[in-house]
């Protein structure tokens, strides 16, 4: 997916409810409410130019909880895996991301 087909706030605005939440590992990310989250991704852009963003699975859901992996590359290469999970109201919108990057460590 090229970065600037990424953030499309209509789409967003509607899918998503206006005082959802996300949270992810990298710099302690946490973001509150559509403003927030489009910031986030707009620095991601501008950190990694020329990066792709792609969903890397199916999603698998239940219980209006939903998971899929993805991955940010760049010229073939893999720079982040990583998954989320996010959770829907019962209206259908986005109200919680949690992003996990990076593979799953090995069991112990």
């Amino acid at each position: 997916m090229n970065p600037e087909e990424l953030v499309d706030l209509e789409r967003i605005e509607y899918d998503a409810c206006t005082d959802w939440y996300r949270a992810a590992p990298a710099a302690i990310v946490e973001a509150y409410g559509i403003d927030e989250f489009e910031a986030n991704v707009r620095n991601v852009q501008a950190a990694l130019p020329g990066a792709e963003y792609s969903r890397t699975s199916g999603v698998d859901s239940h219980h209006g909880l939903h998971r899929y992996s993805w991955q940010i590359s760049r010229d073939g290469e893999v720079l982040l895996p990583g998954f989320d999970v996010a959770s829907i109201d019962e209206e259908g919108r986005v109200t919680r991301v949690l992003g996990f990057f990076g593979p799953l460590p090995e069991e112990d």
